[in-house]
């Protein structure tokens, strides 16, 4: 039922970062609760490097935000200031501050029913027009990617989507949803897969029945619906390479982070894995205008690819 087939291949997602309660992060102690040194240069040099390793703008008003962020991570490798976290980490990264740097500037902020437009296309439209595009084949396929999974509602609800539009013929689809994101521990958040009864509240009923089991702490994921989801790190600015093109790409609210060149060059390497006739959806307030050819907008925010299916 999940097609494994949609891993990326080429460069490897870098290796899991260490959790907040390993050896790095005890051995700061009182250091670790005083102020974070950093000087306009530090902070410049620090979001140079964001940019080019993530492809993320930071602004000048970030700068105490960064500071915060950062301080923990500094103090933790044993520096005293910002300026040494420069010269001597982000000079010689490796996956794993790389990963700790990441998953301390991102936000990773989103909640279930999000857009919900793009849910509703998805099970009147586009789902709909896979199964009679495909309602002689043998074993017909849907491929998604939601490659800003964060915390796990947004590819959760895909795989729901599917199985509640696919209805009794689900079973002889072949369906999979593959999940990535930057962040590590987002993604730690979404293989647990319990949300708070709060969490899950604006979700249609049918969704959260399809979703979850009632679980001590709210709603756990249920099993059938994990095994639906593929979840992997991937950084967006690397190159990704796949053995089959998608049917449908989910890249919401992460390109508000990005400066122009590096969305349209990300929208751009997105368009390339959509199959012909497929559709990329990204964030309402993410509009790509008509900067890319090859795809048609449909409805806000949604693009479908030109060519025959």
């Amino acid at each position: 039922m999940t097609s494994a087939s949609s891993e990326p291949r080429g460069p490897g997602a870098p290796a899991e970062p260490r959790g907040p309660g390993t050896p790095a992060t005890r051995r700061s102690g009182a250091r670790g609760r005083a102020e974070l040194v950093m000087s306009q240069r530090d902070f410049d040099a620090i979001r140079g490097f964001v940019h080019r390793a993530f492809g993320i703008a930071l602004s000048q008003s970030k700068q105490p935000l960064v500071r915060m962020r950062l301080r923990g991570i500094v103090h933790g490798h044993g520096l005293a200031s910002a300026r040494e976290y420069v010269d001597r980490i982000l000079a010689n990264p490796t996956s794993e501050t790389l990963s700790e740097l990441a998953d301390a500037i991102t936000t990773n902020h989103t909640f279930f029913w999000r857009e919900s437009t793009h849910f509703e296309l998805l099970q009147q439209r586009i789902i709909p027009e896979l199964m009679a595009r495909q309602q002689h084949a043998l074993r017909p396929t849907v491929r998604v990617w939601c490659a800003a999974a964060s915390s796990g509602q947004e590819p959760y609800t895909l795989a729901a989507a599917l199985r509640l539009t696919l209805g009794p013929d689900f079973d002889r689809w072949e369906t999979g949803v593959l999940a990535t994101d930057l962040s590590a521990r987002a993604l730690e958040r979404a293989r647990a897969g319990v949300y708070t009864s709060a969490e899950v509240a604006p979700l249609p009923d049918p969704f959260r029945r399809v979703m979850f089991d009632p679980a001590p702490d709210g709603y756990s994921v249920r099993p059938e619906l994990r095994r639906d989801v593929t979840l992997r790190r991937l950084n967006l600015l690397t190159p990704f390479h796949f053995k089959q093109p998608f049917d449908v790409v989910f890249c919401r609210n992460v390109m508000i982070y990005f400066d122009d060149p590096t969305k349209l060059d990300l929208a751009a390497r997105l368009a390339e894995v959509v199959r012909p006739g497929g559709y990329l959806v990204v964030g309402l307030s993410e509009s790509l205008g008509l900067a890319l050819p090859g795809l048609r907008a449909v409805a806000p925010a949604v693009y479908q690819k030109l060519g025959a299916p």
